[in-house]
């Protein structure tokens, strides 16, 4: 049987990804925060179109909070790749795919437990993550 959500959080267990810039350059820069339910699409369609940019160690451990790095360079990149994947379309071609199938599992799933289509992507996310990368100066995943 499955913890329940206040004893998980009543142990010190995050329900989210905080991502803390290493040197930002402003604001937006400064810090990100996503919960586990936007952060792990997130972070698979980053890795999807960015993979030479993030270590695959980085990667995994970007989906475990255990203090992942993604230095300067490779951060500006990231954020580089994802505007230019945004301005050409892809961001929102993907979201509506994403969200078209998400909704056709909620709508056929027949185990309640199953959480498969509690995960949402939004162009809107990418677009304040690519933000985050460009002026972050580094980050670090927690």
């Amino acid at each position: 049987m499955a913890e329940p959500l206040s004893s998980y959080m009543q142990k010190g267990n995050k329900m989210g990804f905080d991502l803390t810039a290493q040197d930002p350059q402003t604001e937006k820069g400064a810090f990100f925060r996503n919960n586990v339910w936007y952060w792990r699409p997130l972070w698979e369609f980053v890795y999807m179109y960015c993979r030479e940019d993030i270590q695959k160690e980085v990667y995994k451990k970007g989906h475990e909070n255990s203090g992942a790095f993604v230095p300067s360079d490779n951060a500006i990149k990231i954020g580089t790749k994802l505007q230019a994947l945004i301005l050409d379309g892809t961001v929102e071609g993907f979201e509506k795919r994403y969200e078209a199938a998400r909704k056709k599992r909620r709508q056929t799933d027949k185990d309640p437990s199953s959480i498969s289509s509690s995960y949402p992507f939004s162009a809107k996310n990418v677009k304040d993550f690519s933000e985050f990368c460009i002026n972050s100066g580094g980050f670090e995943i927690h």
